[in-house]
């Protein structure tokens, strides 16, 4: 029994780290805080700022990339924020897209 409680306060320990990095990385999008080319700073910095592992890291960029939030581009290393994401939320003329996109 007791083995079963401490597996249930792991899972939910899990989701609330999952769901601040995930907060923390769409703060960044929302605020611009990534760099020139749209990179977000993602593994060691990540879990290093926010002192949490890297598969909560991984889950919470997954979750971002199913979102349309972020993605992945094909021959470049990294996670970007997505063009269709800052083209959908009114960010494609100035603002945040004037710093992402280029």
């Amino acid at each position: 029994m007791f083995v079963l409680i401490i597996r249930f306060l792991m899972k939910v320990l899990e989701r609330k780290t999952h769901s601040n990095v995930y907060d923390y990385l769409f703060g960044l999008v929302r605020n611009g805080q990534v760099d020139k080319d749209g990179r977000i700073p993602f593994g060691r910095i990540v879990v290093e700022e926010l002192g949490v592992s890297r598969p909560t890291v991984n889950k919470a960029v997954t979750k971002l990339v199913a979102e349309g939030v972020l993605c992945k581009k094909i021959g470049q290393k990294g996670t970007f924020v997505s063009p269709e994401f800052l083209g959908s939320h009114g960010w494609a003329n100035g603002g945040l897209a004037s710093k992402v996109i280029k």
